[in-house]
Formats: C-alpha cells, sequence, structure tokens
C-alpha cells in the first residue's frame, strides 16, 4: 500500500508540473499574440493611407462640382432678377430696349449704365439690391458679372424680335465690361476677339479657342437671360452657333 501511495503521489506531482509547464506556455503564447495585435504593420498603415488617398481623389472633385453646383443657381436667380426688371422696364417704355448706357453716345462726359454698382443704372429702379449684379462665382476684382446683348438698343422693339425665347438679352461675362458681344460682325466674319472676352478663362486677348475660350464658368456652362423672361443655363459653344447671330439677333 505504502508502495502504491508513493507511485500516485509521484504521478499526481507530474501532471501538476506538466499541467503548470503547458499553462506557462500558453500564457506565453497569449501574451505575444496580445502585442503582436496591439498596432498595424507598416504594410497595413500604408494601404490604409493609400485608401483614403484615392478616396479623396475621386470624392473632391464631386464636392466641388456639388459647391459650384449652388452657386449657379444664386447666379441664376441674379439672371433672373435681372431679366424681370428688363422686362418691367419695356413695359414703362413702350416696350423698347434701352442702349447699354446712355447718352448712347462713347464721347458723353457722364454715363447711365444699364445697371451700375451705386444703384442708379436703367434698371435701378427696379432692383434695389445691387448684389445681384454679380455672379458668386466670378473673379472678386470684376465689379460685374453680367452682359448685356449688343444686338439690343433704344431702337429695338419687343414686337420685332421673331423668336424672343431663343433670343439673348444677357448673359455671364468674364470679361466685366458689362456687354455681350455678338458671335459674327455685321459683315457676317467671326467676331471671336471679342465675343470670346464673354467666356474666356483667363480673360485677357488674345482668345484662343480651345485655350482660354470658350469657357463656362458653372461646370462648363452659362446662365442666360431671354427677351421672353425666362432663363436657363447653355453652353458657350451653343451660344456660339458656328459664328452666327442666331441667339442674339433675328430682326
Amino acid at each position: 500500500m505504502l508502495i502504491y501511495f508513493c507511485i500516485a503521489s509521484r504521478t499526481f506531482a507530474a501532471r501538476v508540473e506538466i499541467s503548470s509547464v503547458m499553462s506557462n506556455n500558453y500564457l506565453a503564447r497569449g501574451d505575444d499574440t496580445m502585442r503582436t495585435r496591439t498596432g498595424f504593420t507598416l504594410i497595413e498603415l500604408l494601404v490604409v493611407i493609400a485608401i483614403i488617398a484615392i478616396l479623396a481623389a475621386i470624392l473632391f472633385p464631386v464636392f466641388a462640382r456639388a459647391r459650384e453646383k449652388a452657386r449657379q443657381s444664386s447666379c441664376l436667380n441674379n439672371v433672373k432678377q435681372l431679366t424681370l426688371a428688363a422686362m418691367m422696364y419695356l413695359q414703362d417704355y413702350d416696350e423698347r430696349f434701352f442702349h447699354r448706357y446712355f447718352p448712347a453716345v462713347s464721347s458723353a462726359p457722364v454715363k447711365q449704365h444699364w445697371i451700375q454698382s451705386d444703384g442708379k443704372g436703367l434698371l435701378g429702379p427696379y432692383i434695389k439690391n445691387t448684389q445681384v449684379y454679380k455672379c458668386p462665382s466670378q473673379l472678386a476684382t470684376k465689379v460685374y458679372g453680367y452682359g448685356y446683348s449688343d444686338a439690343l438698343n433704344h431702337t429695338v422693339g419687343l414686337a420685332q424680335i421673331q423668336r424672343p425665347a431663343e433670343i439673348l438679352f444677357c448673359v455671364d461675362d468674364t470679361w466685366g465690361g458689362r456687354i455681350a458681344y455678338l458671335p459674327a460682325r455685321s459683315d457676317g466674319s467671326p467676331n471671336l476677339p471679342n465675343w470670346g472676352a464673354n467666356f474666356a478663362n483667363p480673360a485677357v486677348q488674345p482668345m484662343v479657342w480651345g485655350e482660354n475660350t470658350p469657357y463656362g464658368r458653372h461646370n462648363g456652362t452659362v446662365n442666360v437671360g431671354f427677351c421672353d423672361g425666362h432663363c436657363k443655363a447653355m453652353t458657350p459653344e451653343v451660344l456660339w452657333a458656328d459664328a452666327t447671330n442666331k441667339y442674339y439677333k433675328d430682326w
């Protein structure tokens, strides 16, 4: 019996020792495992940075277009107010348009333009907020953001226009001269040097097609007010109409 007890005791002690060793080994492996999972490897960090860079490259242009779309809506509202003011002017003056400045001679010492930042322009009585003269997308150095058609003046009556829903009254202008030049001159030749200035980036001469003109500052489009009072966005290329005055004059 004594011999049996001694053998059993040794067997139990051996089992306890083996169990203790296995437990220590397991804990050691667990600690190692925990240590390897407490941070990222360099490769993992580089992968995460690359993913963020790719997402930024995709999303930033989308955000930029969305912001420009909001500015375009504000600009379209400006064009609408200018167009409605012109319609009210026509009702008060026998449906006759106005020259872009008065007196209608360049030598006049004092001119009253169709819009003026001091609110004293020809359309001033119909527009109380001069901020509508400036497009939210234009350069801060420019005072005026819209041009009035060079085809319209005090000799043109609304009844003379055959297609008022297609004839331009005013449009986005990058030059800042408050005039919208015609695509074709009176002799039918292309008028790119002047017309291109209305849709240029940068707005400096010379105007070279495909380089600095035509340019639409609202995601490739410009806002246009028409002689029937409605407004919409169009591309400058459409307004060019192969160097014809299709959208500027039909009388």
